[in-house]
């Protein structure tokens, strides 16, 4: 090779980063290959950036030079800055994106103080801010702080966002109910004192117009959506009025239970209900049985892996109760529970769906150690012995989903009468029927099987601070409530984006071997728990022996007593050393495990390309 060539392939060499670097932050070409399309828009966000009249303008606000900033959000505001540009890419004259740093004492940084934003103080003192702000003609919307941990909902939020500014006015939403959600005005002459709202119905008219339904009155023509929260004595007419609103293309949610501990504890004679018949049960049958959807108002389900501890009075130890079901971080392919960390279903039902034209997305689910019992029988029946009467099958459960697809009318014979007569006289006449049988498109329903999810009891408490009273959330239930309202109430396109996991992967492989190591450690490290009991026992025993003011002990049973106190001392000593060397040795081979990953990482690359070189090398030796 001469010089001029030599010389030729150097410049090439250092030019050639130079190039790829510039070409790549101009060209926007690439290729999304996770498995969950993380950088890429889903279909139903495009249908939505369709309905654009008039340009949005997204800024972010994100302080990226504050020290000590997680790593955990560092990438995630790279996953938002990425997502907006591919609106502005699906849509580049109507989607705009900016990018400013709120850096502190700045005019920027007023800027996002004065829109709303949220800074968070970091440990070193230091104001980091992560919010994004959307302009438009429908006014401004405002993300005061993107929180990593709706990073599954992303796509869900910003799609959300953009809708909102579209249409700037509330949905109108309508809800048929049998709880007292509505409150009460106050009556003197029969003594009623005034009850506000429940805290759903005022979190929902902050979002939405809210309109109550009756049982047997019409419903109103321009409602975006409907909810039945534990319906009772619903009329054949309104029944049929709900199923061609839904036909229609009208989204419905359904709230039924079996066993309301609501109703149970706010009835006037609740000492007489025994859940059979009663008004604790809900159910809709004329439609939920017409669309292929089995539900049986008369079994609750239990769950011992779902189970929770509850006490029962002060002086007893805590019992699982297998018909009080914790969701712990629950998962789901609606946005729905995303982000939400426990979520407390009492006395919850379950239901089938025989259906096999519709799609089912659970949103709640029992596991295998779940089962039923009557009930009839849950309110006298003690938690102790609620293990008696559940039997797991081995199979889970439905107690909350969404179902999509083409339903059929629940009433095939058309609209019922109040007078058979008059069924019978057009049966007879052969009228037309006008009705719809089948939907007019795709319908979106959400079943849930327990309605005290829906209430303030089981998912708010009122705490004391000095003189105040306040009440504040004791779990997720009603931030899950209001989230289906606006899955639902967003429209066809909402209802489909789907949750798109994270960036960070785990290691998969390391998780289980750290998992398999750890039982096979908390098994040592139980016995030992065991044993070092047993000894904190014995020391107990014996000091209370020793202290006794009322026995009499000779020198020698007092030397003695001393001499085993010291003895069992000295055990628990030991015992405490195993298990921190047992510890040691589990954190140790989890770090094993991992320093091997990263060691094979780390070899791969290089390797083959050592390999390559090697094997290119050889071809080009003399006399080969």
């Amino acid at each position: 090779m001469n010089l001029a060539r030599k010389i030729f392939l150097a410049v090439l060499c250092i030019l050639a980063p130079l190039v790829v670097t510039y070409l790549a932050q101009r060209v926007s070409w690439r290729m999304d290959w996770t498995s969950e399309g993380l950088y890429s828009l889903s279909q139903p966000s495009r249908d939505i950036l369709e309905q654009i009249e008039e340009p949005i303008e997204f800024t972010l606000y994100y302080t990226p030079d504050v020290e000590d900033i997680p790593a955990s959000i560092r990438n995630f505001a790279q996953r938002v800055k990425t997502m907006l540009y591919e609106y502005t890419k699906a849509a580049p004259n109507r989607i705009t994106v900016d990018i400013a740093n709120p850096a502190p004492d700045t005019l920027i940084e007023e800027e996002a103080v004065g829109a709303g934003l949220s800074g968070q103080r970091m440990a070193n003192g230091e104001v980091l801010y992560l919010g994004l702000v959307a302009k438009g003609n429908g006014g401004e919307r405002v993300i005061p702080f993107l929180l990593p941990a709706r990073e599954p909902a992303l796509e869900y939020d910003l799609s959300r966002l953009i809708l909102d500014l579209i249409h700037p006015e509330k949905p109108k939403i309508g809800i048929l109910t049998s709880l007292n959600l509505w409150g009460k005005e106050a009556n003197l002459v029969q003594g009623v004192r005034a009850e506000p709202p429940s805290i759903l119905i005022q979190e929902l008219q902050r979002l939405f117009e809210v309109v109550p339904l009756g049982r047997r009155g019409d419903i109103p023509e321009d409602l975006d959506m409907i909810a039945l929260i534990h319906p009772r004595g619903v009329s054949d007419q309104m029944a049929f009025a709900l199923d061609q609103y839904f036909l229609a293309g009208g989204p419905l949610l359904i709230a039924v239970d079996p066993s309301s501990a609501e109703v149970r504890r706010t009835h006037p004679n609740r000492n007489q209900l025994n859940g059979l018949g009663g008004p604790t049960e809900s159910d809709i049958p004329q439609l939920l049985s017409g669309w292929g959807i089995q539900y049986n108002s008369r079994r609750v389900v239990g769950d011992f892996e779902l189970a929770t501890n509850v006490r029962l009075s002060a002086e007893e130890p805590e019992l699982p109760h297998p018909l009080w079901l914790t969701f712990r971080d629950p998962e789901s392919e609606t946005p729905a529970t995303t982000g939400l960390n426990e979520i407390l279903l009492i006395e919850a039902g379950s239901f089938t769906v025989e259906n096999p034209n519709l799609r089912v997305t659970p949103i709640l689910e029992t596991t295998a150690q779940s089962g039923e019992m009557m009930a009839s029988s849950v309110p006298i029946t003690g938690v102790e012995n609620l293990p008696q009467q559940i039997s797991p099958d081995g199979r889970s459960e439905f107690i909350a989903a969404l179902l999509q697809g083409v339903f059929p009318t629940a009433f095939p014979d058309g609209e019922p009468s109040e007078n058979k007569e008059d069924d019978w006289i057009r049966q007879l006449e052969e009228e037309e029927d006008p009705s719809l049988k089948q939907s007019t498109g795709e319908s979106n329903l959400v079943i849930v099987t327990d309605t005290d999810l829906f209430t303030d009891r089981f998912g708010t408490e009122t705490v004391r601070y000095l003189s105040q009273q306040t009440t504040r959330r004791s779990n997720d239930n009603l931030a899950l409530a209001v989230n289906l309202f606006e899955l639902l109430a967003g429209g066809n396109e909402l209802v489909e984006l789907r949750g798109k996991g994270t960036v960070a992967r785990p290691f998969l492989r390391v998780e289980d071997l750290a998992a398999q190591a750890r039982v096979a450690y908390e098994k040592q490290l139980s016995q030992l728990e065991e044993e070092l009991i047993s000894v904190r026992n014995d020391i107990r025993g014996l000091e209370s022996e020793s202290t006794d003011e009322e026995k009499e002990i000779s020198p020698e049973a007092e030397a003695e007593i001393q001499q085993r106190l010291q003895d069992f001392r000295e055990k628990e000593v030991q015992l405490r050393r195993e298990q921190r060397e047992i510890r040691k040795e589990l954190r140790e081979e989890i770090r094993r495990l991992d320093r091997t990953l990263v060691l094979i990482n780390l070899l791969v690359v290089p390797g083959l390309i050592a390999l390559l070189a090697l094997q290119y090398f050889l071809r080009r030796r003399p006399g080969k």
